[in-house]
């Protein structure tokens, strides 16, 4: 009975595979390098703002956020928020 079972599920498993072939769809990435080099980006320009002391230790996220809002003109980023 072991065996049957065995050999049931794993044709329902190929069944399962086989019709879901063609509905699955791969997600393209092209706009996560985007958001990447825009980070980027604004990493640097946060760098050159205060190259010697920095935006203060354990801030950065905080800091981050707060800069690319109050960017002008604004960023798709901000246009969403």
């Amino acid at each position: 009975t072991a065996a049957v079972c065995m050999l049931g599920g794993g044709l329902l498993a190929l069944a399962v595979w086989q019709c879901a072939d063609g509905m699955v769809t791969t997600i393209p990435h092209t706009q996560s390098n985007k958001a990447r080099w825009t980070m980027l980006n604004d990493t640097l320009s946060m760098i050159a703002q205060k190259p010697m002391l920095g935006w203060g230790y354990g801030s950065f996220e905080y800091d981050f956020q707060h800069f690319r809002i109050n960017q002008h003109p604004p960023t798709p980023i901000t246009e969403i928020a």
